[in-house]
């Protein structure tokens, strides 16, 4: 149905995610995990489904953006810009939820200081 095509834009390689197609979803976060939506499709994905984390610097219209790729046990991948609304509450929880992710502060400086670097902010050991 529907679902999928939304499913298999999210696992698509961040090069060929659109920023235009990033920047609708809309990500929220509560105890059951992260909830992105688009349109009238809700994706959920659940805390401990998260293998990785990964965070990067984008350069958009000469301003550097810090992003986060999440990975997910199952393959699946979602991308999350600073400038989405869910951008704060998701960073605190990521901090809540998975005690052993680099603390924000320490990533978000290492990307300011060297935007084109990839920093790991959490992995499932």
């Amino acid at each position: 149905g529907r679902g999928m095509g939304l499913i298999e834009r999210l696992i698509s390689a961040v090069a060929k995610l659109a920023p235009r197609y990033r920047d609708e979803i809309v990500v929220e976060v509560n105890d059951a995990g992260i909830f992105v939506t688009s349109g009238e499709d809700c994706i959920v994905f659940g805390w401990t489904e998260i293998d990785r984390i990964v965070a990067v610097g984008e350069t958009r219209l000469a301003s550097n953006l810090l992003v986060l790729i999440f990975e997910f046990s199952d393959a699946r991948r979602m991308v999350v810009d600073e400038m989405n609304p869910g951008w704060p509450s998701l960073i605190g929880e990521i901090a809540r939820r998975l005690p052993t992710a680099a603390p924000a502060a320490s990533w978000q400086l290492q990307l300011m200081a060297e935007p084109a670097s990839r920093v790991e902010v959490y992995h499932r050991r």
